[in-house]
């Protein structure tokens, strides 16, 4: 999948990465027994959402260099 490819690659070039949520809540055993409708979206966004590092004390160059890295990732994921 593409995400693990996109996610290997920030990494290699120092960029932290995360999957929130690995399992789509409703899947979780929190909510086993009860009724299950489907979720075909929230199963999709489960396996291809990944968060990048964005926070408060960030400057604009650390953003630019994020910004730039992932689409130059993407670019050559399209290729």
């Amino acid at each position: 999948p593409a995400r693990n490819v996109i996610i290997n690659s920030l990494n290699q070039l120092g960029i932290g990465t995360g999957i929130y949520y690995p399992v789509p809540l409703h899947k979780l055993d929190v909510y086993k027994g009860r009724e299950q409708s489907p979720l075909p979206v929230v199963e999709k966004a489960s396996q291809e959402t990944f968060a990048i590092p964005l926070y408060p004390e960030m400057t604009d160059s650390q953003q630019d260099y994020i910004a730039e890295q992932l689409a130059g990732i993407l670019r050559s994921l399209k290729r």
